[in-house]
């Protein structure tokens, strides 16, 4: 059975009265098709990289064996794309390749491999660590008030390399201004790496800060810089070196903190960073995201439990001490035989409670991407694994991750999608996605557990781990879920029935007949009969009792809150104290009762707000209706 989109938007308010087909939220959906970047020569790889604005609306993706060269190189480039006001994605320009390259013996410099931009969308940085011989170099670029892009300056290569193989631009950040850039050359001083920090003056000039910057404490060379974070004022630096403590093989992993004071001068702050449960070598650093303010940190570990995959969380306190916050991180659903490398990639909100782990791996390299949100310290994963559509071949999904400030826009890259690679846009989602199943009528108990009835008055109950309904005995016309296992239901011989969860099977409850039943949060059991007469269960007698008056509907909330209108609409709350229902302003058709007296209704009527004490919604065709408590 199918719906208008309107009535869609009512089944959260309404999900134990309403009959529709089963659906469960899901955190984020795709926004429109994948984005593929036009003028790419080759198979550019796009996805190998992607930022995202704090808004959302600028989206960088890198491709950098765009214009293929020798070695497995490419000259490499970034597209930019930009979405309008009713989230329509387009190319902003022509792809941009950085000026200045150095091709030795006909190689290019990979430019996209790793790209970050500025809060407002206007600051770009792409790294190319294989450019002149793979020293490699950073360019910047600006746009105007046009959308006009430009170069700005010459590429940026630190001093004070170890060696010729630095590579720097293996990865970057930007502060929000965009004016502090943090460079990565995993490579310096045979594998032992290093970062290196550059600003920006108000005339646009860029220019190296400090020395580059090496965390102390490494065992074995660690490649740090192979991924770099920065907080949103550019003060707190994540540096990862997934080498660390065992090699390129089988190294364990670590993060590197670093902040700057007042004066520009940066030092470490604190011991290296390693996440504990890991299960053998997990290449712990090889991914990390800050948040804005640069107390919360994400480290990815891909090869943690033979390349499963995990992330690690740690928290900064006001004295500066970094503490692991929880457990890794491992997202539910991920499909073998090849594991899913979760952790390859992270991105973080700016608040810090939002995180995604990209897992290019899974289900045989089609890849994945999780969403993990935080309440009070407590992390837990939001909703089914994401997988974008219209992929063609296994493309790697996940390999790349970002996400906006406000955790309403996600972009995950795969590079692997024929033919180009391409990136997907992904946003909150506001209303339901399909789960398998259909169901006639559907129940959400206060505890989040979900019962349904089919047409053909089977009964399903909603496995959290399976995510899928599955059949339970009996037959019944209606279901009602209150909490902590409490389910009822009526048949169509108007029989009342509750479930018994320790032997599945339903006990007859011989004192009720009963057309439609209803179960509060805290147990609170209520119904009415064909005659349309209002019944309350007595939890001392075991029996249902009838109390004064008549309901066409009822809702039932918590300690007492109890609603209903009858056949012409009217209004009525049930008073604890006289014990009988009295009438409230206002014509509805349906009412529901939250946890916390919360009250919602439907109305086809266009009645005034200041008469019935509701407020209207809004919803075209049926009016959404929120009582003032």
């Amino acid at each position: 059975m199918s719906f208008p989109q309107f009535r869609l938007s009512c089944y959260l308010f309404f999900a134990a009265l309403l009959t529709c087909t089963g659906a469960r939220a899901q955190f984020f959906i795709q926004q429109g098709s994948k984005l593929v970047g036009s003028g790419a020569v080759g198979s550019s790889i796009q996805g190998s990289s992607v930022a995202l604005s704090a808004d959302g609306n600028t989206a960088l993706i890198g491709g950098p064996l765009d214009s293929p060269a020798q070695y497995g190189t490419g000259v490499g480039a970034v597209w930019v794309f930009t979405r309008d006001s009713n989230g329509n994605w387009s190319q902003q320009g022509s792809k941009l390749v950085g000026d200045g390259t150095v091709s030795v013996n006909m190689m290019g410099a990979d430019q996209g491999y790793s790209v970050a931009v500025s809060a407002d969308g206007n600051t770009a940085l792409e790294g190319g660590p294989d450019d002149d011989n793979y020293a490699g170099a950073v360019w910047v670029f600006t746009r105007d008030n046009d959308g006009i892009w430009s170069q700005q300056g010459s590429k940026l290569v630190g001093s004070g390399a170890v060696g010729s193989y630095a590579e720097q631009g293996s990865s970057v950040a930007l502060s929000a201004d965009g004016n502090t850039a943090l460079v990565g050359g995993p490579l310096d001083n045979n594998s032992a790496g290093a970062v290196w920090v550059f600003t920006r003056d108000s005339k646009g000039n860029w220019s190296q800060q400090g020395s580059k910057l090496v965390g102390t404490g490494a065992v074995d060379p660690a490649i740090q810089g192979v991924s770099v974070a920065l907080s949103g004022d550019g003060n707190t630096a994540l540096v990862g070196g997934f080498w660390d403590n065992g090699g390129p093989d089988s190294g364990v992993g670590a993060v590197w903190i670093f902040t700057r004071d007042n004066s520009g001068n940066w030092s470490q702050q604190g011991s290296k960073l390693v996440g504990t449960g890991a299960v053998g070598s997990a290449a712990q650093g090889s991914s990390v995201a800050l948040s804005t303010d640069g107390n919360t940190a994400l480290e990815g570990g891909p090869t943690d439990n033979n390349s499963a995959g995990a992330v690690w969380v740690f928290t900064r306190d006001s004295n500066g001490n970094w503490d692991q916050q929880g457990s890794k991180m491992v997202g539910t659903g991920a499909v073998g035989p090849v594991t899913a490398t979760q952790g390859v990639s992270v991105a973080l909100s700016a608040d810090g409670n939002t995180a995604l782990e990209g897992g290019p791996g899974d289900n045989s390299d089609t890849g994945a991407v999780w969403v993990f949100t935080r309440d009070n310290g407590i992390w837990s994963q939001q909703g089914s694994k994401l997988v974008g559509n219209g992929a063609a071949g296994a493309g790697e999904q996940g390999f790349s991750v970002a996400l906006s400030a406000d955790a309403s826009t996600a972009l995950e890259g795969g590079p692997d999608d024929n033919p180009a690679g391409a990136a997907w846009p992904l946003v909150r989602a506001s209303g339901f996605t399909p789960v398998p199943g259909s169901l006639q009528q559907l129940s959400v108990g206060f505890d989040g557990a979900m019962w349904g009835i089919n047409s053909s008055q089977q009964i399903y109950m909603y496995n959290t781990q399976t995510q899928s309904f599955q059949e339970a005995p009996g037959d019944l016309m209606q279901v009602a879920v209150g909490s902590n296992g409490a389910v009822w239901g009526v048949n169509s011989s108007d029989q009342v029935f509750r479930y018994d969860s320790s032997n599945q099977s339903w006990d007859y409850i011989p004192s009720g007949n009963l057309a439609t039943i209803a179960v509060g949060a805290d147990g609170d059991v209520w119904g009415l009969n064909s005659a349309q007469q209002i019944f309350h269960f007595n939890t001392t007698t075991q029996s249902f009792q009838e109390i004064p008056g008549d309901l066409a509907q009822i809702a039932v909330g918590f300690d007492g809150a109890v609603w209903g209108v009858n056949s012409s609409g009217q209004v009525y709350r049930f008073n604890p104290g006289t014990q009988n229902f009295q009438q409230v302003p206002g014509i509805m058709t349906q009412i529901a009762v939250g946890t916390d007296g919360d009250v919602w209704a439907l109305s086809n009527i266009q009645t005034s707000i200041t008469s019935t004490g509701f407020h209207r919604i809004g919803i075209q065709y049926l009016e959404l209706w929120r009582r003032f408590r």
